[in-house]
């Protein structure tokens, strides 16, 4: 077990507890263990540097030998690394405030050993994080995704102490402060599922590293556009990628011009771009698989004229200068009346949403009025894209409010009843077959 008895700690304890804080400082650490590249390690890596460049406090990352957070960081970063393994534990002191992304007690990994007086801040960095899973019966996760009147009623009847763990540690997490969300869609999806409402929610956005002024200032060179594609290939991503190539291809057909796509990052679902081949009908299609940050930025800076894409990606290539158009994903094909939006046209924060029928509830052709807009008047797209993320995405500013926000957070493992930790036999199984 996971030492959840120290949660009857008396209130001197934890007074003792805060005077030990305050003597030796903040302590911060990330746990996201993880190999393939991804935005979560991407996030956490960055905002472990930049607390450590203001020295906010010890800073530490928990993560895979060679994994993503890892190889995220500066050669000459002064963040500690701490390898995980699946046959040894881990052990955060008192003094430490854990950062995850958000995930059920049941999820906790069980070679973390946590002091009952460590804090735990839960940030939200995927719509679906706090759904607690249903077996698959019918169809896979799309069937349920789409129903969310039918998926609390499956938590209700068939899985019901899942549905009441849940919503019981989301309104401890949210009467703690504790639980950061990083969009609206985010927050809302937990409120759809779970059927409950987040009182005060606390939205912290992504943050990425955004220069002064842009990088890029124009397009490479006139005619043929040259489109990026930044994102692992997994279930819910690759839909939307097919359908943007084929609106890309139509597009070409048309009368438009050519269009090389660059489509960096591999997964799973990689094959399902076999299809295209090299490219056809107007389209070149270049397949890089996953690339280090220097030379991503590299590509971005020098191949690139529009980066298409979802999540960090999205906030990356605007941060260079470039305008962004910002996808939502799916777990299923993408209908064709399917809404495309420019990055500055999002709402609270959102990075891409699980696409709706409200997203497909008009046959206007968005697709070609943005490239349109596009040829017209891309400088003037491309800052639109840099003012929305220097304003509220900017690594400074988001490292201030999280820094803020994690003083105020006052969850503490022993918080956290028993029960919500216990695991299932099925869960155990899981872990010890994939951990």
């Amino acid at each position: 077990m996971l030492g959840v008895s120290g949660g009857q700690m008396a209130r001197g304890e934890h007074s003792a507890a805060e005077e030990r804080r305050g003597e030796t400082g903040s302590s911060y650490t990330f746990f996201f263990p993880h190999v393939p590249p991804s935005g979560v390690s991407s996030l956490f890596a960055r905002l472990a540097q930049a607390i450590t460049g203001a020295k906010a406090g010890r800073v530490r990352l928990i993560d895979f030998p060679g994994g993503a957070m890892a190889r995220s960081l500066a050669s000459e970063s002064k963040v500690e690394v701490v390898e995980f393994s699946q046959d040894a534990s881990i052990a955060i002191g008192p003094e430490d405030t854990l950062v995850m992304q958000a995930e059920l007690p049941d999820r906790f990994r069980r070679q973390l050993r946590v002091h009952p007086h460590a804090r735990i801040i839960q940030w939200q960095l995927h719509p679906h994080n706090l759904m607690p899973p249903l077996l698959p019966l019918i169809g896979h996760r799309d069937f349920w995704l789409r129903r969310p009147g039918l998926y609390r009623a499956g938590l209700a009847f068939g899985l019901p102490r899942q549905r009441r763990n849940a919503m019981e540690f989301v309104k401890l997490c949210v009467r703690k402060r504790s639980l950061f969300f990083q969009d609206s869609p985010g927050l809302q999806a937990t409120e759809t599922f779970l059927g409950l409402t987040v009182p005060s929610p606390i939205l912290l956005p992504v943050p990425v590293s955004v220069p002064p002024s842009p990088v890029r200032t124009g397009r490479i060179a006139a005619g043929e556009l040259h489109v990026a594609w930044v994102g692992r290939l997994y279930d819910f991503k690759i839909h939307i990628l097919v359908h943007t190539i084929r609106r890309f291809i139509a597009r070409t057909q048309t009368g438009g011009h050519g269009v090389t796509l660059h489509v960096v990052g591999d997964g799973p679902k990689q094959a399902m771009l076999d299809q295209f081949g090299e490219g056809a009908d107007g389209l070149t299609l270049i397949r890089y698989g996953d690339l280090t940050a220097q030379d991503l930025r590299k590509l971005l800076v020098e191949r690139v004229d529009l980066v298409a894409s979802m999540g960090t990606a999205a906030l990356e290539g605007a941060a260079l200068g470039l305008p962004v158009i910002l996808l939502d994903f799916a777990f299923a094909e993408v209908p064709r009346s399917y809404q495309f939006k420019w990055l500055f046209q999002a709402k609270g924060f959102e990075l891409g949403h699980a696409i709706t029928a409200a997203d497909c509830c008009t046959m206007e052709d968005s697709f070609s009025a943005i490239l349109t807009e596009l040829e017209k008047d891309y400088v003037g797209a491309a800052r639109r894209c840099f003012a929305y993320v220097k304003e509220h995405h900017s690594m400074e500013s988001v490292t201030n409010q999280f820094l803020e926000l994690s003083r105020a957070a006052a969850l503490r493992f022993g918080d956290v009843p028993a029960h919500l930790w216990r695991k299932s036999w099925m869960r155990r199984l899981y872990e010890r077959v994939r951990y």
